[in-house]
């Protein structure tokens, strides 16, 4: 998510849309003392806690316009409680935050409107969200235990524990003490020794008979975990399960999930950041495109989707569309296919496929787009045989 690049989307064709779009795209890219995928990263926090928000502050600077200085994130730990006050939509107003470090100790109130704040898979309006990681909580649980246990019995050499027959004659209390602090600490390792008194034995006793499996236990919670993230293609060549068609689909599932929680994302800043920021520079931005309602139409912030694209399949699908002419190459096709493979961007001085292949129709004194080696129509039924010639001739060419 974090390597996937960011842009501003204009609100409309004017140039006071594209003076608004910079003016966003400025203040994503010079707060003081952080940088916007610092501040993303910060945000991502709510897939571990279900929730993650920041306090917006503003700064006026030499161009006498508001600017954010910091979207300072608010810690999770901070959390006193939720205000009790909700609006007429039923969301909570404020944030009681708990402050620890002096001088102003205590429960501070922040207004919601104040802050950006990301909850994921709420329900019921239920500021805290709910976090990915409970979905594999139960797995990991097991699995962590399961763990443990394999490395205890591994230390203990494969669950056998120590025996003490006492004989007879019995033992001293100091040396019961002894004996059983010597059978806790007993491990497998190059300290291992025991000092035993007279008539005390020591067998190894393993638990029964029945040998578990760990490592498959293991395996199957952690595979187990993966598939609850859609991230089972992780594990597709390191086992000897798994095809390339199976490869894909989980990475496509994989995706979808990343796509889905950038969606998240983009919706509180460009329903909580961007129309906050423009009411504090009320006038300055009032010529800005209106929707069909009247309201000012504000640049958005996007997001281009994680990883990568099969080129080859791409490549493989434009140029079926292209043959079946359902797609028209062009300069802004060939420069986003362009972006797609980290290729240089055409200058604006140099021509794209495209503009040269159109320039070689002329040339040639064919229509752009049509087949070089063909006639129209007319000119095979004015021609006849010698219009078939003539096909024929430009064919070989």
């Amino acid at each position: 998510l974090l390597a996937a690049g960011f842009d501003v989307e204009l609100g409309g064709d004017t140039d006071a849309d594209k003076r608004a779009a910079e003016f966003v795209a400025n203040n994503m890219y010079t707060m003081n003392g952080m940088s916007w995928r610092e501040h993303v990263n910060e945000m991502l926090d709510m897939l571990v806690y279900g929730w993650a928000m920041a306090e917006k502050v503003l700064e006026k600077r030499d161009d006498g316009l508001l600017h954010v200085a910091a979207l300072v994130p608010v810690g999770q730990d901070s959390l006193h409680r939720w205000g009790t006050e909700l609006d007429s939509l039923g969301k909570v107003t404020t944030f009681d935050q708990l402050v620890t470090n002096a001088p102003s100790q205590g429960v501070v109130s922040i207004p919601m409107a104040k802050v950006i704040h990301f909850a994921l898979n709420s329900r019921k309006r239920n500021p805290e969200g709910r976090s990915l990681l409970r979905a594999i909580y139960r797995a990991w649980y097991f699995k962590s235990n399961l763990e443990v246990l394999e490395a205890i019995g591994a230390e203990r050499d494969v669950g056998n524990v120590p025996v003490y027959e006492i004989g007879e004659n019995g033992i001293t209390p100091d040396q019961l003490t002894q004996l059983k602090n010597s059978a806790e600490g007993f491990r497998i390792d190059e300290n291992a020794y025991l000092i035993l008194p007279s008539g005390v034995k020591v067998t190894p006793y393993g638990g029964g008979n029945k040998v578990y499996d760990t490592d498959g236990m293991i395996s199957r919670y952690s595979h187990l975990m993966r598939q609850r993230l859609f991230a089972d293609f992780i594990s597709l060549g390191g086992e000897s399960v798994g095809t390339q068609a199976l490869s894909r689909e989980s990475q496509s599932f994989f995706f979808k999930a990343l796509v889905a929680i950038q969606k998240t994302m983009l919706e509180v800043w460009n329903t909580q950041l961007i129309p906050y920021l423009f009411s504090w520079n009320g006038g300055q931005f009032d010529d800005v495109t209106k929707d069909k309602f009247g309201n000012p139409s504000y640049p958005r912030i996007s997001w281009k989707n994680p990883g990568r694209l099969d080129i080859l399949n791409l490549a493989t699908y434009a140029s079926t569309l292209g043959d079946a002419k359902l797609m028209t190459p062009n300069r802004e096709l060939e420069q986003h296919f362009r972006a797609i493979a980290d290729f240089p961007p055409l200058t604006p001085d140099e021509q794209s496929v495209s503009e040269l292949v159109n320039l070689e129709d002329m040339a040639r004194g064919t229509k752009p787009g049509e087949s070089r080696g063909s006639t129209s129509g007319d000119q095979q039924v004015e021609g006849g045989e010698k219009g078939q010639d003539e096909k024929a001739k430009k064919a070989n060419e």
